[in-house]
Order: C-alpha cells, then structure tokens, then sequence
C-alpha cells in the first residue's frame, strides 16, 4: 500500500506503472501539507478525488483497495477546506455516549467514503485514552475513551455502518498505543510501563465478532512482549499475541514504514523484511516525508531479492 503525490496522474507516472504491473495491491490517499505550505497530497475536492480514484482503478492489474484515514474530528484526509461536510471527533462521540450520534455520524463519512469509490478506511482507533496528552493520540482526540467497553460499543456502531456501505475497515494500533507517552511519528512509543492487558479488549472482542477486516499494529515498543523489536516488526506480537493469543486470522496492515520510528532505526531493505517475518500482509509506505516516486517498485524489488535468497519463503508471499 503506497502514498504518492498529487491531485491526478498521467499515464507515464510511476504510481500508473506499478499498479498495471501488479506491484501495488493499495494505494493510501492524504492531504499532505509539506512544512514550508505546499500541497502535496491527493485531494482537492470530492470531484476530483472521486475521478483520482476511478482512473487509479482503471489503471489497476488486479482489484485495487483503495485507503485513506477518516476517523472523524482533526484527523480525516476529508476536510472542510476541500469541500467536504464536518465531522465529530472519537472523543466528541465517546463523551457523549449515545450510539444514535455516533451511528449518524459514521453514517456521513461512510457514505462519502462510497460515494468517492473509497473501500477501505484506516479507523476506527480503538486505543484507550489512557494518555489524554498523547501528541499522537489523546491530543487529537482520536479515542473513544479510556473505558474499553465504551471503545467496543462505539468503534462497533463505526464498523457496520462502514459496512453498510461496502467499505471495510481497519481497527489500530494493536496491541494498544493510547498509553503511549511518545509521538510515533518521530520515535518508537514505549509502552512497557504504561500498558495494560485491557488495552486488547476491543482488538480481541472485535476480532471475535469478526467485525475487524484489518488490524494495524503501531509502532510501539513492549519488552514485555518483545526486547528487540516494536509491534509491527514483531513475530512475537503480531503472529504469536495477535494470531495465536487472540485467534485473529484476517488481515494484518502495518503502521507507515516511513515514520520516525521505523525509518530512523532500521534500513529500508530491513524494515520490509522484518514487517514481513513478523506476520504482516499489506506493507504501508505513506511516502510522505521521504517521498520516494519509486517506493513500490523499490519494495518490490526487496522482496523478491528475499525470496530469491530464501530468507522469506514463497509459501510467505502466496
């Protein structure tokens, strides 16, 4: 799943090349802001967004998922500016607690996903408001709350009716990132002193009703589960907590591979092969910061090379 620039593409664009050769199974859409002001992102307006898409799709080898984050509040790609409906925050929702306010209000962004051709949107957040300053988390107001029940019974409503409409979702940060006290945009988040064992419930419970199409492991740090590596380079906690502990089988997405916290500790060739080995299924490259044009066809590239050198089994890929 990859992150490009710009609101169109021509036919000789590189994101063009690696969706007709079936190197790109997703594409991820922002509103990419660079720090100097310059929009760099996919999205102008809902008719321009919604004809980005349908050329993207027609320019796909296989059936193209199509991503973007719409949780709702200040974190959606679906802004005002660009002429898009307002939205409520997570923590609006959840301190209000009426399931009817947060159905209509799932209601408005999953149509506008549909209506878009959009088919998979990176929320709900079910992380727990265990750390209300979070920078990531807390600050932006993006969980429900720091109660797990009141996250399950609200992320739920979100789920169908997203689902409602035929678009699928992916619930984060597995294992828990809300009592992270650091940024991971900028650094890997350690959780060892501060998480609980009740930040899995609403992964478990949800992945249970087979409510979650996709769970997105964050960049987090546990030595309690791992001493080497952060959740989503971790077989420890993506196969054996998430896939073993708790039965999940369906699809497993990692955090942006570009983000501080990954980008700066590990090699760019390492990062997908560790993501990989850990038990991940769609390798998400934003592209935004370090923008790469060739970033699909880079990650193609080191797969295969992995396989070719049998450190990852072709079984792994299929």
């Amino acid at each position: 799943m990859v992150g490009f620039r710009g609101t169109s593409v021509r036919p000789d664009d590189l994101i063009v090349d690696a969706l007709r050769n079936n190197r790109v199974g997703a594409v991820w859409l922002c509103d990419y802001v660079s720090p100097t002001g310059e929009k760099l992102g996919n999205i102008a307006s809902p008719e321009q967004l919604a004809e980005l898409i349908a050329t993207l799709k027609n320019h796909a080898a296989s059936p193209l998922l199509v991503a973007l984050d719409a949780e709702g509040g200040r974190v959606i790609r679906l802004k005002t500016e660009y002429g898009f409906l307002p939205t409520q925050s997570a923590a609006e929702l959840g301190a209000t607690d009426d399931l009817a306010v947060t159905a209509s209000a799932a209601d408005g962004i999953a149509n506008t996903l549909s209506n878009l051709g959009v088919n998979l949107n990176l929320a709900p957040v079910v992380d727990l408001n265990r750390a209300p300053d979070n920078p990531a988390l807390g600050g932006k107001r993006r969980c429900f709350s720091a109660d797990p029940d009141v996250v399950i019974r609200h992320a739920a409503v979100v789920i169908h009716r997203l689902h409602a409409v035929g678009v699928a979702c992916a619930i984060k940060h597995f294992p828990g990132q809300g009592s992270a006290r650091q940024d991971a945009h900028i650094s890997v988040a350690d959780i060892t002193e501060t998480w609980s064992r009740e930040e899995l419930k609403p992964f478990a419970e949800l992945c249970s009703a087979d409510l979650a199409d996709a769970v997105l492991t964050g960049h987090v740090f546990h030595r309690g589960f791992d001493a080497e590596f952060p959740a989503t380079l971790s077989r420890r906690i993506t196969t054996d907590l998430l896939r073993g502990e708790l039965g999940y089988d369906g699809v497993v997405i990692c955090d942006d591979l570009g983000m501080g916290a990954i980008r700066c500790q590990y090699a760019f060739e390492d990062a997908i092969a560790h993501a990989v080995e850990a038990g991940a299924d769609i390798l998400l490259h934003a592209n935004t910061g370090l923008y790469h044009p060739d970033i699909a066809q880079r990650t193609f590239e080191v797969l295969r090379q992995l396989v070719r050198s049998n450190r990852i089994p072709e079984s792994r890929i299929d």
